[in-house]
């Protein structure tokens, strides 16, 4: 990729940023070889510094990743690797025609001239009377003026002090004569071109970084030249961190024109220029994601393009819906909102308005719209928030009810945070609300900016109104509430043919069918509130009609919407809603990443739920089948089924998996349905090849006690007492392996340290004792023809152990060896035992229940030590195109004790096991026990299973669900996992999208087996 820099002064947020994706990047599982180059033109004046610099000295390279790199685990490989991947030109900016480049960051300042303006012609970045101050940037004349400017400004001391200190400022630093009412101004042409030819003819994308100007200074400048995304300060001067544009716009055409085809619907360019720039007013980020959004569904109508493309199209019908000659109704992203909290210069988490502070993280809440309603006169201004929450497809019951939750939880927050019953008028509240009425502002200039509903008055906000708004001169009103309810739900429903609405628990329910969704993009507010005009016995009486006195439309029936409208409440939310016939229908790839929006007909599932039954009676056949097949549950979006195939390599490249969940979550029950399956569906592995599964109980949650479970698996059960297999056994290996006895012996004194923290003399006795016990049985290290021989036994190495008088017998290593003895762990007849793999041949449980926990782990840890020798000498499982045979399945229920510990046999189980069809389940009350002092057992996992999660934090959601540090979807996951009620839990299969489940039990599972 080639990326150009100009005027870009030291380049430093640009190799950090570099360097953080490189970081991601190795994080994520690209080999650095795969890792994408650069190729950096750098056009500064000759003798600038450049961090770029650094990347042909290695030590310096060195120092600079450790003071500036975050979380970089290697060092030296990142130092490799820039040095390697990125080639760095030092280029003339005089040059009369620059270097092509896929993207060009740019930065205006040294297009800067200073000058003087009078303050009361330039819009004040001023509000709360001077509490808080911004510094606008406005088209004035011909020229984009950046400094003090007082218009809109209230009077008072502080600004008349502020006014009198700019104008002594411009004497003192200008040499001009002082005039009271003049300052200095940072200022940019409007028609300057300069060297932005050359930059927009050589790039593909160019990014205006901290602009000093705004985005009219983009329209109408070069005839193909597109605005596709912009970062907003939101102060209350609609200042910009970036601005991004393009002459190269036919890509995004041509997405927006595919989606709209693909509906049956007829667009012209301008309709698809007049919804880009609608998604830029509204928010600029959608735009920028619909490509990577396409890519990675690898269709036209991606999830992501439909759902931000029907909220653009709720947006006009509740502009419409809501239309009233004394209000205007302004919308912004609850999304973009929550994302520019930190553009006030708070963090993400700690922003005025961030999810944190609005109560959002306690329960669903919506990201989708908000609409603020502003009505006059300027001496009562009145303010109103409502929430919209958009949906579109199938659109159950579930969903509708989760809707509410979202809405109504939305509304709550808003209010607590904005206008609460107690300390309204603390700091924190008037910055909230100041910070709010920036964006409702910002949101105005944006949409005439755009000419986005022209019909609105949007200047009787930005001129009548500003002035109140930003310095607390209003107040927050529910007297909405009465006509719209506290929000909205849009739902744009699959099989709903007709426009209708009505209100329900405090919730305007708006339902039109699905096309509507794609429809009203390229319809105007004014063309869709005449179709509302002319179907109005389908709706509560809208506002135009019950908030003043107006003649009504001769086809109107008013009634009361709020005390006569249906009260129809759904009985569960989605997260509650109890589905007892889970579809077994197989879902492909692509239907498992995108099952969130994919859609079922219930009389199909119904069907498949029953076929399914009568089939679960017969003992299990080898079919064409090629890949197991295990129902985690139902999609609770869709009712689809979800379901996980270990065998196939296009959904997950290995079947590690991670389960997560506080007791009483559910967890166990989705853990047992898991190897119900697993050893049920086993006729179906890869070459019809049996599965062995070992599961180490901690809890006795599948001994002889859970008659259920063994019924359904035939698990055989061993208690830690003369366990079938020899810890001292010598498995060779394909590949020969010198003096095997000794590895097998320092791998038991290894993980007998370990548990009992022996020292170093204390290591050496046993580790003698092991050897001598071979030698007792005439295995030879160095005579591999002696290791067939049969191996001792622990008692053997015991004995030994006590008949030697040199070894002292009062310390730990007696100790742990007297309690191995007394507890008569494993066989002390060597002709009773088999190798571990045999031993494997079907579900086997080690009961550890009611043990110590030093005897829990030391058997875990010595049979893991095995399992990995004999995995190896098993060699590599079978591939056929992307199925891969699984030969074991390894489950450490309630792992997290183990885990800590640092064992390194399960660590490389983990990174190993792919290549011999080996799976490891770690199941777990907190997702933090997967990342120890020492290991990061996240990094081996790609099939997360998230229950309820008491202890949480949001780097915890983060590395599981690989979302962006503090972003809204992390936000969201984080609220989302916390208020998962039993058996629901939130997937993610490899690099797919989290999907929200009602786990299939493993007592729903076992009932459905046994329908007769």
């Amino acid at each position: 990729m080639i990326i150009n820099l100009v005027s870009m002064g030291d380049c430093r947020e640009i190799l950090q940023g570099l360097m953080l994706f490189y970081s991601r990047q190795m994080k994520e599982g690209v080999l650095p070889e795969n890792l994408k180059e650069f190729v950096i033109n750098i056009y500064n004046e000759p003798g600038e510094y450049n961090e770029f610099s650094v990347l042909s000295d290695q030590k310096r390279l060195r120092e600079y990743i450790l003071a500036h790199g975050r979380n970089i685990e290697d060092v030296g490989e990142m130092a490799v690797i820039l040095g390697s991947k990125i080639r760095c030109f030092y280029r003339n900016p005089q040059e009369p025609q620059y270097q092509y480049a896929h993207l060009t960051f740019y930065e205006m300042e040294a297009a800067n001239t200073d000058g003087d303006n009078r303050m009361d012609s330039i819009s004040t970045g001023v509000a709360l009377g001077g509490l808080t101050s911004g510094t606008p940037s406005v088209l004035n004349g011909n020229w984009y003026k950046t400094g003090f400017g007082t218009k809109y400004a209230p009077d008072n001391r502080l600004l008349r002090m502020a006014r009198n200190y700019n104008a002594l400022f411009r004497v003192a630093f200008s040499g001009s004569s002082y005039e009271p009412d003049s300052a200095i101004f940072t200022s940019i042409a409007h028609d300057e071109k300069g060297q932005l030819g050359k930059i927009y003819s050589s790039s593909n994308w160019v990014v205006f970084v901290d602009p000093k100007v705004d985005l009219s200074f983009f329209q109408g400048k070069e005839q193909d030249l597109m605005i596709i995304h912009y970062s907003d300060q939101y102060t209350s001067t609609s200042g910009y961190d970036d601005i991004t544009v393009t002459q190269k716009s036919q890509q995004y055409e041509e997405i927006i024109h595919a989606h709209l085809n693909s509906k049956g619907i007829s667009a012209t360019k301008e309709d698809v220029h007049n919804i880009i720039s609608l998604f830029n007013a509204i928010n600029g980020d959608w735009m920028l994601r619909l490509i990577p959004a396409k890519k990675l569904a690898g269709a036209v109508d991606s999830n992501f393009s439909r759902e931000k493309m029907s909220i653009l199209s709720a947006i006009k019908l509740c502009m419409a819906y809501y239309s009233h000659e004394d209000i205007v109704w302004i919308p912004i992203s609850l999304e973009e909102m929550l994302r520019v909290s930190r553009g006030a210069g708070y963090s993400q988490a700690d922003g005025l308005l961030s999810a944190k502070n609005l109560g959002f993280e306690k329960g669903a809440t919506s990201d989708d719209v908000l609409m603020i309603g502003i009505e006059g006169p300027v001496s009562d201004i009145k303010v109103y928030l409502h929430p919209v929450e958009v949906k579109i497809g199938q659109n159950t019951t579930a969903v509708l009810a989760k809707a509410q939750e979202q809405v109504l939880n939305t509304y709550a927050g808003l209010w607590n945070a904005l206008w609460p019953n107690e300390n309204r008028d603390s700091l924190e509240c008037k910055l909230s609300r100041n910070f709010l009425m920036q964006m409702a502002i910002v949101s105005c200039e944006k949409m005439c900016l755009y000419n986005v509903y022209p019909d609105i008055p949007w200047q009787k906000v930005l001129k009548d109104f500003r002035e109140a708004l930003l310095n607390e001169q209003y107040t927050f009103s529910k007297q909405m509430d009465s006509f719209l309810g506290k929000g909205t739900i849009v739902s744009f429903k699959t099989d709903v043919l007709n426009k209708s609405g009505k209100m329900q628990d405090d919730i305007c329910l708006l339902e039109f069918p699905e096309k509507m969704g794609s429809e009203y993009m390229i319809k105007s507010a004014a063309e869709i509130e005449k179709e509302l005009d002319n179907c109005t016995q389908e709706f509560p009486d809208r506002i135009k009609y019950l908030h003043r006195s107006s003649p009504l439309p001769s086809n109107a029936v008013l009634t009361d919407a709020i005390t006569e409208a249906k009260e129809v409440r759904p009985e569960t939310t989605e997260r509650q809603q109890i589905i007892t016939d889970p579809p077994l229908t197989p879902v492909d790839e692509g239907q498992a990443e995108n099952s969130s929006t994919s859609e079922s007909d219930p009389h199909e599932e119904a069907s498949a739920s029953k076929g399914t039954a009568e089939e679960a009676k017969n003992t299990p056949t080898v079919s064409r089948r090629k890949c197991m097949e295990i129902i985690f549950g139902k999609d609770i979006s869709t009712g689809a089924p979800l379901i996980w195939k270990p065998n196939d390599t296009n959904q997950v490249f290995h079947t590690n998996m991670g389960i997560i969940g506080t007791m009483g979550t559910g967890k166990t029950q989705f853990t047992k349905s898991l190897i119900a399956q697993l050893h049920r569906d086993q006729a179906h592995n890869f070459d019809g090849s049996p599965l062995g599964i070992l599961i180490f109980d901690y809890k006795g949650d599948y001994n002889e006690s859970k008659e259920d479970f063994i019924d359904a698996t035939k698990a055989k059960v061993f208690k830690p007492y003369h366990l079938p297999f020899n810890p001292l056994a010598i498995t060779a290996s394909k590949v020969f392996k010198p003096l095997l006895p000794i590895h097998t012996a320092n791998a038991f004194k290894d993980t007998l340290a370990k548990v009992y923290n022996l020292g170093a003399k204390q290591q050496n006795s046993l580790f003698s004792c092991i050897t001598r016990a071979y030698s007792a049985t005439g295995v030879k290290p160095n005579d591999p023809s002696t290791w067939k021989n049969t191996p001792p036994t622990f008692d053997m190495v015991y004995s030994i152990y006590m008949d030697d008088e040199d070894i002292k017998k009062t310390d730990s290593l007696a100790a742990a060896m007297d309690k191995l003895y007394q507890f008569q762990v494993f066989e002390s007849d060597s002709s009773k035992t088999q190798s571990l793999f045999d031993l494997l041949n079907g579900v086997v449980v080690i009961d550890l229940s009611g043990y110590d926990p030093d005897i829990q782990s030391l058997i875990v840890a010595i049979t893991l030590d095995l399992f990995y020798v004999q995995m190896q000498a098993a060699g590599s499982s079978k591939m056929d195109q992307q199925y891969r045979q699984l030969t074991k399945f390894i489950l450490v229920d309630e792992a997290d004790n183990f885990m800590s510990q640092g064992f390194p046999s399960l660590k490389k189980i983990l990174k190993e096991g792919r290549e011999f069809g080996v799976g490891t389940v770690l199941s777990t009350q907190f997702l933090k026990h997967f990342g120890t002092t020492d290991d990061d057992y996240a990094k081996y996992i790609l099939t997360w299973v998230v229950h309820n999660v008491a202890d949480l934090k949001p780097s915890d959601v983060e590395f599981v669900f690989n979302t962006e540090a503090k972003a809204p979807e992390a936000q969201r996951l984080f609220s989302d996992i916390k208020a998962l009620q039993k058996h629901y839990s939130i997937v993610k299969i490899g690099t797919s999208k989290p999907i929200y489940i009602q786990d299939r039990a493993f007592w729903e599972l076992y009932n459905d087996w046994h329908l007769i």
